[in-house]
């Protein structure tokens, strides 16, 4: 194999060859070897082919039979915000008993300052925790906060829950209970929060019902979430790098990030490519509103108006490797905490029948949608159920009777739930 180290990899070219390479076209056809100039693929055949058209310079590779894939491109991967998220967090995720849980903490503890925030991810598989849970504990339940007191009586610790199961549970120690204002005066239940109590009434520190941070909707939950301090920002810079590499290693190789992305998150890969140290292909679109989590506010008028225009000043379309362009709308949430718009009524997480509701004010939507329209830029709709599709299509047919929106490529996002007649005018549209 022949190296050249002084090029860089814009300029390079390489051969790949005795390998099973998958061109996935239209044939479903197979090659033996690929030819990447100035990284690009310039071509893909035989070896005795491409071999004419290389020079001195061009590296090979012998792949020595392995298999070769077109790299993945995920499209609603969440990257920076699930790296963000984890990067302060003491990790659990494969503990199976509450010593070991206590270990761990108490072992960030040591290296933590008296009084400061010690946060946890939940236990087992994220998100969806199909396939391992809390539940999977060799205690089969989360602790109470006397055994996390064990781990330290120095710092308030939590035990997150994440998103999108409701109900949830999470898990404080003693002193965060008290941060908290969570003490037996509370009555058992406040909103669609459940306060676990012993025998004596008192908080055992495990909550459950709608706790999570994101997408509960429930405002004492986002009271608690408000007294526990935000990941540091400064970690996300370095999270990202971490989750790309990770990424990597899974395939993708190409990522858009349209969902719940703000102006300051983008920027984290703008300042990456800005840096030439972005190796993975990104496109990035901006949420119109500030919704769904304990820290977020809708936009009053002016600011709102503001955000649409920053975002369409912030279009960029010829870069390789980073791109922005478009705004996201969201109709409705997901059917874990109920807020899926249906037809029919369904039983939200807590046995109550419910058609779900709006996340964003629909006459926000539509001036989303106009302003896309006429400054020619994608639009991003998250659509889950089908009354919001339903109140979708409506508003974009009218649209259309004004506005060629064909040719903008406008995207449909989250869309587990619609009919065969919705998917024909979306079609048309």
């Amino acid at each position: 194999m022949s190296t050249n180290s002084d090029r860089s990899p814009a300029d390079a070219s390489v051969l790949i060859h005795n390998a099973k390479i998958y061109c996935f076209d239209e044939d479903d056809s197979t090659a033996d070897s690929i030819l990447i100039q100035a990284g690009r693929v310039a071509a893909i055949g035989r070896h005795s082919d491409l071999i004419s058209l290389t020079d001195g310079a061009t590296e090979t590779l012998d792949l020595r039979g392995a298999t070769v894939l077109p790299g993945l491109i995920d499209t609603h991967p969440h990257l920076l915000h699930f790296a963000a998220r984890q990067a302060p967090l003491v990790d659990i995720s494969d503990a199976i008993s509450h010593d070991e849980i206590v270990r761990r903490i108490a072992a960030r503890a040591q290296t933590t300052a008296a009084g400061d925030w010690i946060m946890t991810t939940p236990v087992g598989e994220a998100w969806y925790f199909i396939r391992r849970s809390y539940k999977d504990l060799s205690e089969g339940e989360l602790p109470t906060r006397q055994t996390l007191d064990r781990a330290t009586n120095q710092h308030p610790v939590v035990i997150m829950a994440w998103e999108p199961n409701i109900p949830n549970t999470v898990a404080f120690n003693s002193m965060a209970l008290s941060r908290l204002g969570v003490t037996r005066e509370l009555p058992g239940r406040v909103s669609g929060v459940i306060i676990e109590k012993d025998e004596r009434g008192e908080p055992t520190g495990r909550l459950h019902g709608a706790v999570n941070s994101v997408f509960s909707n429930d405002e004492f939950a986002y009271e608690l979430w408000r007294k526990v301090p935000v990941s540091n920002f400064d970690l996300v810079l370095p999270a990202t790098r971490r989750a790309i590499a990770t990424h990597h290693r899974l395939g993708v190789t190409a990522i858009y990030e349209n969902h719940f992305m703000q102006r300051r998150q983008i920027d984290v890969y703008r300042r990456l490519r800005n840096a030439s140290e972005l190796p993975m292909r990104v496109m990035a679109a901006q949420e119109a509103d500030f919704l769904g989590s304990a820290w977020a506010q809708p936009r009053e008028d002016d600011d709102f108006i503001r955000a649409l225009e920053a975002a369409a000043n912030s279009v960029e379309q010829t870069d390789d490797h980073f791109r922005v362009n478009g705004v996201s709308v969201m109709w409705d949430g997901g059917v874990y905490p109920g807020q899926m718009m249906m037809r029919d009524a369904y039983f939200g997480p807590n046995g109550e029948e419910t058609r779900g509701w709006f996340m964003m004010d629909p006459k926000k939507i539509e001036i989303v949608m106009r302003f896309c329209a006429e400054r020619r830029i994608r639009l991003n709709t998250l659509c889950v159920g089908t009354q919001a599709h339903e109140e979708n299509l409506a508003m974009l047919e009218r649209l259309a009777q004004t506005h060629d929106i064909r040719p903008l490529r406008w995207i449909l996002v989250h869309s587990p739930f619609i009919e065969a007649e919705q998917v024909k005018r979306y079609r048309a549209l």
